[in-house]
């Protein structure tokens, strides 16, 4: 998984399950993928039976400002791409 240049990749056990020819699941947890840029955090994992990539401003987690829904990996990826392009559209990932 790839962000713009501006963005920090703290975790990302994503990209390396998505090429796996075995059963994933085992490796399924809240904690697969995390970015941060300035006061926003790109936060995505598994959540029972749901991917949830969730958009975190202020670290404010009680209140999440985008909050996507996948049923498969592939998806989770549009999910962190589609925050990724909002952040930079609405100018939220810019300091100063």
């Amino acid at each position: 998984m790839e962000l713009g240049s501006h963005w920090r990749i703290i975790k990302d056990n994503i990209s390396s399950l998505l090429n796996m020819e075995f059963d994933t699941s085992i490796f399924l947890t809240e904690d697969m993928f995390q970015a941060i840029l300035n006061n926003l955090i790109i936060d995505s994992g598994w959540y029972e039976n749901v991917f949830i990539s969730f958009l975190i401003i202020n670290n404010d987690w009680e209140r999440p400002l985008m909050k996507i829904y996948s049923s498969n990996l592939e998806d989770v990826f549009i999910a962190i791409k589609s925050i990724e392009y909002y952040c930079q559209e609405s100018s939220l990932g810019k300091s100063g």
